[in-house]
């Protein structure tokens, strides 16, 4: 893609499997920097079968940015960025609102703040039999995941090969925020 999807009505985006069908980033000379999806406030959304690939912004959300609802099934979100000044979330930035992921993967992102993988405030965070590895929070907190305020429920989600310039490798859980893990 040459610019950013943004959902601002309801919608379902339906690939036909995980990593079968991608939305990327465009590659080609003098493409700016921009993330691959958006979600407005007050809207659902739901990605099944697709991977988001190759967003860079400057700013939060790297590849995603949710300010509704959004569920992520069957779905990677990998190598994206979330740059100066307020770069945060560098595969998935939501503020106050619901994140659900469900076999899913993000992977390979980075942040230059905090949460390389995953950064959300307040809110919900519900991983189910997903992955996230291999994120980077540069000169922040929560390689992996940074969870601030609301509740967090991982089951059967492995977290592991993350790394934070600050605290929280794998995840960092900050003023308020409730943890679960279920195997």
């Amino acid at each position: 893609t040459t610019a950013e999807l943004q959902a601002t009505v309801n919608v379902t985006i339906q690939g036909s499997g995980m990593g079968d069908v991608s939305i990327v980033r465009s590659n080609a000379p003098g493409t700016p920097d921009f993330r691959i999806f958006q979600v407005q406030a007050g809207v659902s959304a739901t990605l099944r079968g697709l991977t988001i690939y190759g967003g860079r912004v400057a700013g939060a959300g790297g590849g995603i940015w949710n300010g509704g609802t959004l569920a992520l099934v069957n779905s990677v979100v990998f190598n994206n960025a979330a740059l100066a000044p307020d770069g945060n979330g560098g595969g998935i930035a939501t503020t106050a609102g619901t994140l659900t992921l469900t076999n899913s993967v993000v992977e390979n992102n980075n942040a230059l703040n905090n949460g390389g993988g995953i950064f959300q405030l307040n809110g919900s965070l519900e991983l189910t039999g997903s992955t996230v590895s291999g994120n980077t929070a540069s000169t922040g907190w929560g390689g992996g995941i940074y969870k601030f305020n609301g509740s967090l429920t991982a089951t059967n989600t492995t977290i592991s090969g993350n790394t934070a310039g600050t605290l929280g490798g794998g995840l960092n859980i900050n003023r308020g925020a409730t943890l679960r893990f279920v195997t």
